[in-house]
């Protein structure tokens, strides 16, 4: 129970330092046209962050905590890169459009993932290819 109450207070600091900077940057922030990155999506981020990996270790699953990116159109990257598996996940900001996944198991190509996919059931794969490869 330590554990995961540890891990439970690492994710939201490193989710703080994450947005810190970026979150609320405008449009045009870099004078080259740049979309901004708003606080909705990032809030989506958060949401499914916290579900999917509250979830695995709940289940006892050793899943570490990503890095979280800004990309490109105000979307934002959630990208996991261990000696084991590597997935990005990218969140658009506009909640219509398709949240892009990909991953692979390290030296397994038949677990390889890769879907478009609705945001509201992205966590339910995410869980479930974790599972799989851990």
């Amino acid at each position: 129970m330590k554990l995961i109450v540890e891990k439970h207070r690492e994710l939201d600091q490193k989710l703080k330092k994450y947005s810190n900077g970026i979150v609320g940057l405008q449009d045009n922030w870099d004078h080259q046209d740049s979309k901004g990155y708003n606080e909705k999506t990032w809030q989506r981020v958060v949401k499914l962050l916290e579900k999917t990996l509250n979830t695995l270790w709940d289940e006892k699953l050793e899943i570490p905590i990503p890095l979280i990116l800004p990309a490109s159109n105000g979307s934002f990257d959630i990208n996991w890169e261990t000696e084991q598996f590597e997935l990005l996940v990218n969140i658009p900001s506009d909640i219509k459009e398709l949240v892009n996944v990909y991953g692979e198991k390290i030296g397994f190509p038949e677990d390889e993932i890769e879907v478009r996919i609705n945001y509201n059931l992205v966590y339910l794969v995410l869980i479930e290819w974790l599972k799989t490869i851990s």
